[in-house]
């Protein structure tokens, strides 16, 4: 496919990728042993499980929270919220992995229920958003996939890091210095 338009930004299409990330999230934690669930690879970054704990937040907080507020008064200006400090409070490195995952499910369902029941004329509505300005909801539907993915992809990292190590020589590869350009970053 050529254009600008990137293929899947249809509503239907964002719903199969929102509906897809527990899973994903699901998959990436259940092949992890359990210490590396719980791992943090620098001071101040975030576990494996804590992701998890932050996409259960960042959707009621960030994304169907937002969208919501926007449905119910459109022009509605979002507050702030601090990823870091809700996701201390939460303790989820505390929790089991699979519990975390049925609350993410369950919240995540709640959510796309919700958009799917939506009707196509409520994307335009906007709210306003302290950092970035006016955001429609087709714009928060767009940035929740995008998050959902830039979620995942961390605890892909975090499993590559761990794994540093134990490459030898392999560790030359191109993929590898990506992994310690990541670690060298959050480690700064």
């Amino acid at each position: 496919m050529t254009g600008d338009q990137a293929p899947g930004c249809s509503l239907d299409n964002i719903t199969l990728m929102l509906t897809a990330t527990p899973a994903l999230a699901w998959g990436e934690v259940q092949g992890m042993p359990e210490a590396l669930r719980r791992w943090r690879p620098a001071s101040g970054a975030w576990s494996a499980q804590e992701i998890i704990g932050h996409l259960i937040e960042a959707d009621l907080r960030a994304f169907l929270g937002r969208i919501v507020l926007v449905r119910e008064e459109p022009g509605v200006r979002f507050e702030r919220w601090d990823p870091d400090l809700i996701e201390a409070s939460r303790q989820d490195n505390e929790k089991d992995a699979q519990s975390l995952i049925e609350e993410f499910a369950r919240i995540r369902a709640v959510g796309v229920s919700t958009i799917r029941q939506m009707p196509e004329k409520d994307l335009e509505l906007v709210g306003i958003h302290p950092d970035v300005g006016s955001l429609t909801v087709a714009n928060l539907l767009a940035e929740w996939v995008a998050h959902d993915r830039a979620h995942l992809a961390q605890m892909g990292q975090i499993t590559r890091a761990a794994m540093l190590d134990g490459m030898g020589s392999a560790a030359r590869f191109g993929h590898a210095r990506e992994t310690r350009t990541w670690l060298e970053q959050l480690r700064t």
